[in-house]
């Protein structure tokens, strides 16, 4: 019998660091005349984790980056490649602890003011005015996975980093496509990882 009973307390996590995996997938399909033909099957997966253990002490603020990867399927060897374009279009809002999240020296591109209020949740919330610095590639040297993104390797993960009981994932290496932080006054910065992925 199954056992449908997973309790999110009991999955397994990296050193305790992460908070949440969601993975969603598929397989191709090609129908020539009266053939189909199955091709890749590829998925994305988001998790989300504790940057740091240390209770963030300054101003709210947030980093991303998006990274360019081109995917080209191989039919003959069944097999997706994926092509790195390069470090990716990034910024930082507001204020970030520079020791985990920056963007690499001489990448900056511009900065400009950043406002953001809204009074829905009542005229005492809070809203952000601030700076917003556009870059080229970011790095991050917190946890799970650090990174520098104008070092392709750097934005490769293996799938199995992520550990399961009894089996494995069964996922190829993880493509790191997005990554985002946030840092809040008196909570521990939490850092999202989009990734991309094949099924061996």
């Amino acid at each position: 019998m199954v056992d449908c009973c997973n309790i999110a307390a009991y999955f397994p996590t990296l050193q305790d660091r992460l908070i949440s995996v969601d993975s969603r997938s598929g397989t191709s399909v090609i129908n020539i005349g009266d053939q189909i033909f199955k091709g890749a099957t590829q998925g994305v997966a988001t998790v989300t984790a504790y940057a740091s253990l240390e209770f963030y002490k300054g101003c709210p603020g947030s980093a991303q980056v998006d990274i360019p990867w081109m995917m080209r399927y191989d039919c003959d060897k069944n097999q997706v490649h994926f092509i790195f374009k390069g470090a990716g279009k990034s910024s930082i809002i507001g204020q970030v602890d520079p020791a985990i999240v920056s963007i690499p020296t001489g990448k900056s591109l511009i900065s400009y003011r950043h406002v953001k209020a809204s009074s829905a949740s009542g005229p005492f919330s809070l809203y952000t005015d601030d700076y917003q610095t556009d870059g080229y590639g970011l790095i991050y040297t917190g946890v799970p996975w650090g990174f520098n993104t104008t070092i392709e390797t750097t934005c490769v993960v293996e799938g199995d980093t992520i550990y399961m009981p009894n089996e494995k994932l069964g996922w190829g290496p993880l493509y790191l496509h997005s990554f985002s932080i946030s840092f809040n006054p008196g909570e521990v910065p939490v850092a999202t990882y989009g990734f991309a992925f094949t099924i061996a």
